[in-house]
């Protein structure tokens, strides 16, 4: 199984973008799989990519970095105050919980 997203080129580019300021496997600051306080806003804003971006097939790298980098470039300070909003909400519930089960909301 390949992982695209810790292949070589892709922790090469990530690096060449971001230098040290990156958070993730292989990286300065080694954030662990699955992290509940990372992985819903990382979700979140790939989702919002792909709604926004694929809705046709890339036929190409330099296509498919145009689109990414324009998905990314329309995220508004409206858009992720709601997405913290959201986790904010969801923590709460769990603490209301005490960590059971939470019926999706």
């Amino acid at each position: 199984m390949v992982r695209h997203h810790t292949s070589h080129d892709a922790l090469d580019l990530s690096r060449d973008s971001f230098g040290e300021n990156r958070i993730g496997k292989y990286s300065p600051e080694n954030w662990p799989a699955r992290s509940p306080d990372f992985t819903p806003l990382v979700f979140i804003v790939l989702r919002y990519v792909k709604d926004r971006e694929f809705k046709t097939p890339v036929n190409n790298l330099t296509q498919l970095k145009r689109r990414i980098t324009r998905a990314i470039r329309s995220i508004t300070q409206e858009f992720i105050d709601r997405v913290w909003k959201n986790l904010e909400n969801r923590l709460y519930a769990i603490i209301r919980e005490n960590g059971g089960h939470l019926e999706h909301f």
